[in-house]
């Protein structure tokens, strides 16, 4: 089982701006909401064998702050950083507006990576995962990383028809839990 925890609040999201690699701080919020992650996992009593962690800023404080609870090792792994977002970076979602449809058609053109990269890196991290027999697990990543988390164990290969239809929308600070076999 991994338990997947979506990083805790930051300023530029309570902004509604695309993060994307930028290393933003956790918010005030963002830290209690990773420290109840973490309360509520020891409470739940499951013997955690590790932390893995998006190497982003908001994701490596959440994940530190989540093991002043549990007192795990933790690894980080850019092989779980958020979508790059390229040059749509910083900018305010509300403010894209015709571009917006473009960029995610077209992420490329705006150095960005598309779903496919991501799915290689992440798929190679599951597969990682899966070859090392790790189990209950608490993998600390982004809202878009976690959706293609949950595509890569359930899928061997890239489909953009597929992927479209297994999107959701997880929430900061949340705990997730998928099955890893």
């Amino acid at each position: 089982m991994l338990y997947v925890i979506r990083h805790g609040r930051t300023e530029w999201l309570e902004q509604k701006r695309n993060q994307g690699w930028s290393h933003n701080p956790i918010n005030e919020k963002g830290e209690v909401q990773a420290w109840r992650a973490g309360v509520q996992l020891r409470n739940q009593g499951t013997g955690f064998t590790a932390i893995y962690s998006s190497t982003l800023l908001r994701c490596k404080q959440t994940a530190e702050t989540v093991n002043k609870v549990l007192g795990l090792p933790i690894y980080f792994d850019d092989r779980i950083v958020e979508y790059s977002s390229g040059t749509v970076q910083g900018k305010w979602k509300d403010t894209l507006g015709p571009i917006y449809d473009d960029y995610k058609a077209n992420p490329e053109k705006y150095n960005a990576e598309t779903h496919q990269d991501v799915y290689k890196r992440v798929k190679s991290f599951i597969d990682d995962l899966r070859a090392n027999k790790v189990d209950n697990a608490i993998i600390v990543t982004h809202q878009g990383t976690i959706n293609m988390l949950r595509y890569a164990i359930t899928h061997d290969k890239w489909d953009i028809a597929t992927f479209k239809d297994t999107r959701y929308q997880y929430w900061n600070g949340e705990i997730y839990q998928f099955e890893l076999y």
